[in-house]
């Protein structure tokens, strides 16, 4: 028997009918339409892409499934509305828990004085970003210096995310779930709020 389901939204195109609009899958995968009932359409218009919330699945007495509408997301051939898709279709977490954003927001965007000392200076040396002018974030660099006794020193500097989050937090667990940042043409679904991948860190 099926105890629990790994995914309980599913993406697809919105039918509009006024007695029951349905949704038809964007997964293969999936080949049962989805039911929605009329109250539960999110005002989703004809042909659009939807998020669907399941809430009853296929079983021998009917073989649809039934669910509402959560979200819509436009029109196919409108711009950034095939990314939007893709993200709901493989799930990919895209939004942070409001804990999260707060313990990013507690974090300061500059480095006090007090923690300037414990470290090492760099911002003199010339360190260049390794990230291309349309990067999505800027979190690596390199210098090369020339040694008095002739040898080259090449310096690698990556982004101090360890300093900010701390093992157990809620940073810390929201990206360990989320293992990465997902890049797209134009768009990035980031691992850390951009308060800190693109900020402080």
């Amino acid at each position: 028997r099926i105890l629990r389901r790994a995914h309980l939204t599913v993406v697809g195109r919105f039918h509009d009918d006024e007695k029951e609009p349905w949704v038809v899958p964007f997964d293969f995968r999936l080949d049962h339409d989805i039911l929605i009932a009329p109250d539960a359409t999110f005002s989703a218009r004809n042909g659009e892409m939807v998020n669907v919330e399941i809430d009853r699945y296929p079983d021998r007495s009917s073989t649809f499934a039934r669910g509402r509408v959560v979200e819509t997301l436009g029109f196919i051939g409108e711009p950034g509305v095939d990314i939007e898709v893709v993200i709901r279709k493989l799930h990919i977490p895209h939004a942070f828990p409001p804990e999260v954003l707060r313990e990013a927001e507690s974090i300061a965007t500059e480095v006090p004085p007090e923690a300037v000392g414990k470290r090492e200076d760099c911002r003199n040396r010339k360190i260049v970003t390794i990230d291309g002018e349309t990067a999505k974030d800027f979190d690596d660099a390199v210098e090369v210096r020339n040694l008095p006794n002739g040898n080259f020193l090449l310096g690698v500097h990556i982004a101090d995310v360890a300093h900010y989050v701390t093992e157990g937090s809620a940073l810390d667990r929201e990206a360990f779930e989320r293992g990465t940042s997902v890049y797209f043409p134009g768009r990035a679904v980031p691992m850390l709020p951009e308060r800190l991948s693109n900020g402080i860190c």
